[in-house]
């Protein structure tokens, strides 16, 4: 155990929060318990809340000296405030946290055992559970054992947490702060490439494991809570931002994979296996809302990649701009594949 600043210097909880006071509250409960018992710090980055967010966190330190807080003097964006929450800590081990789960009881003492092997990271298995936090399936990822990848395989792990659909989930990476640091710099650039993009936190960890060793820990260490769409969210789901953040974003992230190391056939392949099942979502979205019929089923026998121009284009006259729009972006990353 490493010591500095009278707390446990091994693992630091980094935190993005905003106004999600009644949820940060039911999940510090559960990891302020545990991180007590080892003296790790916290590390919490507020976005300027205007609910209660800070009084939550404010109470939380009365009783617990190595809570970190850091409150934005206007909101800066989710990006933003998550290299400002990485960028506070001073461990050996950074975990990313979201701030509407809950640790399972034992999860940080069984971390910590596992970062004695000295690793260069850990993927955290989880589970999902229902809007009232009853656990709906208890793996995200089936496993009966944990699993060793070493040096080099970082696009069999790539493969394997995708095949699982555990692409992006932010709450399953632990890695060493030293690995990450450089990426850290760059990232917080603001003529930063891929500074937007949903799956920020998902390209910052997979380029940093490139040619590191680490584990997949099977047992579930957090229960997820299932999306809670406040009024805000719901808008902006409406809006023609989403489909940008849930279609084009994925696939300008896989794309980038292959620039930091990635096997070019791995990427091809979870592209090829992903891109038709986004455009139907995409499309059946567009269904659901009312708008004009788009007869779909014209595609269903286009498996290749990239999918024939001309079916798609066939489309583009009558589907919505934004709709559009990321189609071409989706289109063209493959293109370049």
């Amino acid at each position: 155990m490493q010591v500095a600043g009278h707390f446990n210097n091994t693992l630091g909880f980094c935190i993005v929060t905003y106004n999600r006071s009644e949820y940060l509250k039911i999940f510090l409960t559960s990891l302020v318990n545990q991180a007590k018992k080892f003296n790790l710090p916290i590390y919490i980055s507020d976005n300027n809340s205007t609910d209660s967010t800070v009084s939550v966190i404010r109470e939380f330190q009365l009783h617990y000296d190595h809570i970190f807080l850091n409150v934005n003097s206007q909101n800066e964006g989710f990006y933003r405030n998550l290299i400002k929450a990485m960028s506070m800590a001073d461990t050996e081990y950074i975990w990313i946290m979201d701030d509407d789960d809950v640790v399972k009881d034992g999860a940080i003492e069984l971390i910590l055992d596992n970062l004695k092997r000295s690793p260069d990271f850990l993927v955290l298995n989880s589970s999902d559970c229902n809007s009232d936090m009853e656990v709906k399936n208890d793996k995200i990822i089936s496993c009966e054992e944990d699993k060793y990848y070493q040096k080099g395989q970082h696009s069999k792990l790539l493969l394997d947490m995708k095949n699982n659909g555990y692409f992006g989930i932010m709450i399953s990476m632990v890695m060493k702060r030293s690995i990450v640091g450089n990426i850290l710099t760059e990232m917080g650039q603001p003529n930063y490439k891929y500074f937007g993009n949903i799956y920020l936190p998902t390209i910052m960890f997979y380029r940093s494991i490139v040619n590191r060793e680490g584990f997949f820990l099977c047992h579930p260490m957090v229960l997820r809570r299932p999306n809670m769409r406040t009024e805000e969210y719901a808008k902006f789901e409406r809006e023609e931002s989403a489909l940008k953040w849930f279609t084009g974003d994925r696939y300008i992230a896989l794309s980038a994979l292959v620039e930091y190391g990635y096997e070019k056939n791995v990427v091809k392949h979870i592209l090829k296996s992903s891109l038709i099942n986004h455009i139907f979502n995409a499309l059946i979205i567009k269904y659901a809302q009312k708008e004009k019929m788009v007869i779909i089923g014209e595609l269903r026998n286009y498996s290749l990649m990239p999918l024939s121009e001309k079916i798609v284009y066939a489309i583009f006259d009558i589907a919505p701009t934004f709709l559009v729009i990321n189609l071409r972006r989706v289109l063209q990353v493959a293109r370049k594949m």
